[in-house]
Formats: structure tokens, C-alpha cells, sequence
């Protein structure tokens, strides 16, 4: 048995992907491909494909991670190009290593937001209000929703670009168990406190980090 983690990229038409349809699209490209995955014992087998940092709809990535397990060792080079001939277009491995931090050791993720609008984007009140030590908002969790202060997830942001009709936003997030906001959220919030819809809004994730 071998253990390896897969770095991928999820773009174009891929931000529409579900997570649970991106598990489905894996399964049949490992199908294709030929790749002895292990499966769980049991009832109901399932392949071991674990994604560590599931990708909020609507956002693309260029830095995914998937950890995939197989019933022999297999050259890291065979599983990119096994893949990347067998995925759709919109998603490609980039890498194949080994695992060397777990899930529960993640920190944080980066994010860049690009905000477009046809009327000025006033870049100095969004940064006010990002600075907040307290962004009340209602997060919703497995139990319902709940009152949540957004200042607790944003770990760092800076503008990298500051036009009147164009802002890029760079926003290192929460991803720990505790910790974790999608960063659509971010956007949503922006809009609320700045009385303002954004004709539109480009979200990729750009790094995951760990402890």
C-alpha cells in the first residue's frame, strides 16, 4: 500500500464542480486511468480519496490537495500523466508527492478577490472595515446558524492592486477545525457593509499552509 498527495488546479468551468461531484469525476478518472486504488473493506467499499480543504463553489484554485491510496507503489510521473490524460480539461495535476502534514494540521489558506464595478470601489472603506477587531455576521454550521465574528478568521489581507473601478485583494483565512470561512463569505459581507453589489467577483485560492 502507498500513500500519495496529489497537487491540482481547478479552473474555468471547474469552479461550478461540486465537491461531491469532484469526488465522483476523481473515481471515474482513476477508473479510466487504470490505477489500482484501495478501497475500504465492508458493506459499502469506497475508494481512499481524501480532499483536504474542500473548495467552496464558485472560487477556482491552482494549489488543491488530494490524498489517494493504492494497492502497490507506482511511479509518481505514471500518476500525473495517467490522470491529466483522464480529467477534464478544467482540472490538472500539477505535482504527485507524499504526504507530510496531516488535515488536522492545517492552518490557513490564501485567497485572491477581484472585486470589478463600474462605479468607484472605495478601497480604503472596505480596508476600514476588514481592520475591525469585531465583523459580526451569522455562520451557518451543522447545527443551524450562529453569530460569529469574522475579524476572528481573517488572519492577514492587503491590497495588491487599488484602481476606482478594480481592487485585488489578497486574504489569508482560518482553515483550522475550528476556524474556517469560505471566501465568498468575505465578499458577501463586503457588499452588506459597503451597500454595494460588485459587478463582479473572481475568487482563486492561491496556497494552503499548515502548522
Amino acid at each position: 500500500m502507498m500513500k500519495y498527495r496529489l497537487k491540482f488546479r481547478k479552473t474555468g468551468n471547474g469552479k461550478y464542480v461540486s465537491h461531491l461531484d469532484l469526488l465522483r469525476c476523481f473515481i471515474r478518472a482513476i477508473a479510466r486511468a487504470k490505477l489500482p486504488i484501495k478501497y475500504s473493506e465492508g458493506f459499502n467499499p469506497h475508494p481512499s480519496i481524501t480532499f483536504l480543504l474542500p473548495l467552496p463553489i464558485g472560487v477556482t484554485s491552482v494549489c488543491e490537495l488530494v490524498d489517494m491510496e493504492f494497492r502497490e507503489n507506482l511511479p509518481r510521473e505514471l500518476i500525473m500523466q495517467k490522470l491529466n490524460e483522464t480529467l477534464p480539461p478544467d482540472l490538472e495535476i500539477l505535482e504527485v508527492g507524499l504526504p507530510t502534514d496531516k488535515a488536522k494540521d492545517l492552518l490557513c489558506a490564501k485567497y485572491e478577490i477581484t472585486l470589478e464595478h463600474s462605479a468607484n470601489i472605495d478601497a480604503a472603506a472596505i480596508e476600514e472595515f476588514l481592520a475591525r477587531e469585531e465583523i459580526l455576521f451569522m455562520k451557518r454550521t451543522k447545527r443551524g446558524e450562529k453569530e460569529a465574528n469574522m475579524a476572528e478568521y481573517i488572519v492577514k489581507f492587503e491590497f495588491a492592486v487599488r484602481t476606482p473601478n478594480l481592487a485585488i485583494l489578497n486574504v489569508l483565512l482560518s482553515a483550522t477545525s475550528e476556524l474556517t470561512l469560505k471566501p465568498n463569505i468575505v465578499v458577501a459581507e463586503v457588499e452588506k457593509a459597503m451597500d454595494v453589489e460588485f459587478d463582479g467577483v473572481l475568487i482563486e485560492r492561491k496556497e494552503i499552509i499548515f502548522r
